[in-house]
């Protein structure tokens, strides 16, 4: 197989700003999901260089997907200063929300730090699923990780819905390159640390995946996993080596399936809860719903249509939703499965930006999201990249969309991680179509 090489050459007369983007891509990804507060440093280092970067500036001009989120964010900042001036009190949640979407919208500086070259995208991928692994071993019991046993729904280091985001695209991708990687070092005494590396890893993400409980992401996974299938049969017919056939990835659903076959009282009790909620919700019984997470997303998602509904073209501004469901103070907006406080967010991102921004709102981010994905669905931006990658950011990127129906990243609890998850994944998706490669290549190192 051919390595790729990318069109800005090598990196031995690199710019000192390049060395620094480098080294705070680096401490951004190794910190991401063991220390994400500390990870700030490796941003700012990415961020300084880039300003020092007469090839940044170049390349953040001729990027159109940069306008328009100036153009977004000049939105959102005139629905922050209207949603203050309504409602005063509410100033610093307004200015924070403007901030992090603000922060999550600069991923192109990622982009040009990694610069189309997968081999630096594979050093920052494997930093930060060694953090990744780190953060979530100082929260595991080692006894239950063995036994296969999960008890309380829980996401160790961070929220169990952010969790099984981040464990699902994190099993994806070992499923992605495991094969890969084998069949490289087949016959050769390299093949035994990459089993344990693969085997090990393969293990704890299914493991932490079941732990989370969380539904969506393993629909995310499922349906992922099932696309990844089908091109790779349809890429391999007729072919009698089997190098591209799925055996991994079917195995994926095997493993995920049989951890969760191993935890079915604990699971199907969240799932049995649900069920009986859906049939009263569908029956339009919904006076009196019996305890379940799917009981509070139904009310409060119901709250944010009505809320919209109030101001459907320009909405009520970026920080407004926990301040609106704290004002109506309603008995089925306050969550007793969390202690009996009053519900924060509206559980579906899509919704979230509809009451937030309004109609208005709503269709810029959906003109800024179609000009994100068009590159990505070209054929021959996959084709220019390594089989693995390739996959791996339009899976990553179909899991994060997914989620977002039943979850939403821009809350206290899940918002460290969560920016760090965003950045690193629309960074890497995004460098290949400011910086793409010149030739398809065969592995990911070069």
């Amino acid at each position: 197989m051919r390595a790729g090489r990318s069109s800005q050459g090598s990196d031995a007369a690199a710019h000192p700003a390049d060395v620094f983007a480098q080294l705070g891509l680096m401490v951004f990804a190794l910190l991401a999901f063991c220390a994400p507060l500390a990870s700030a440093s490796g941003l700012g280092l990415i961020f300084l260089a880039a300003l020092f970067s007469p090839e940044a500036r170049q390349s953040f001009r001729r990027d159109p997907l940069l306008r328009w989120s100036l153009v977004l964010c000049a939105y959102l900042a005139v629905e922050a200063a209207w949603a203050t001036i309504r409602f005063p009190e509410t100033w610093a949640v307004q200015l924070r929300f403007l901030g992090q979407w603000s922060l999550c919208l600069g991923f192109p500086v990622l982009a040009w730090g990694l610069r189309g070259r997968p081999e630096r995208v594979g050093w920052v991928l494997l930093a930060a699923f060694a953090g990744l692994v780190f953060g979530t071993a100082l929260h595991l019991r080692g006894a239950d990780l063995w036994a296969f046993r999960v008890g309380q729904q829980t996401g160790f280091q961070m929220r169990a819905g952010c969790a099984g985001l981040v464990w699902a695209t994190a099993l994806l991708g070992l499923l992605l390159y495991a094969g890969p990687a084998l069949r490289a070092v087949w016959g050769t005494p390299r093949l035994w640390p990459r089993l344990l590396f693969f085997g090990g890893g393969l293990y704890l993400a299914v493991y932490t995946l079941v732990a989370s409980q969380s539904r969506i992401s393993w629909i995310a996974l499922a349906l992922a996993v099932a696309a990844g299938v089908v091109y790779r049969v349809r890429d391999s017919w007729g072919r009698e080596d089997g190098a591209k056939r799925p055996y991994v990835l079917v195995l994926a659903l095997v493993l995920v399936g049989a951890g969760i076959a191993l935890n079915t009282d604990r699971i199907g009790e969240r799932v049995a809860a649900d069920r009986v909620v859906v049939a009263k919700i569908l029956s339009g019984d919904t006076a009196d719903l019996p305890l379940s997470s799917f009981k509070y997303r139904y009310y409060v998602q119901r709250f944010g249509l009505e809320k919209w509904w109030e101001s459907p073209w320009f909405g009520w501004g970026p920080g407004s939703t926990a301040y609106l469901i704290k004002l109506a103070d309603r008995k089925e907006l306050v969550n007793e499965t969390d202690n009996g406080r009053m519900m924060g967010q509206l559980h579906n991102t899509y919704l979230e930006i509809l009451m937030q921004g309004g109609l208005v709102g709503l269709g810029l981010f959906l003109t800024w999201a179609a000009i994100f994905a068009k590159p990505l669905l070209r054929p021959e931006y996959r084709d220019r990249l390594p089989e693995p990658l390739g996959l791996f950011v339009l899976g990553g990127c179909s899991i994060l969309a997914i989620w977002g129906f039943a979850a939403y990243g821009m809350i206290v609890e899940n918002w460290p991680y969560w920016r760090c998850y965003w950045l690193l994944l629309a960074g890497i998706a995004h460098t290949f179509v400011v910086y793409p490669p010149v030739v398809r290549a065969g592995a990911l190192h070069t």
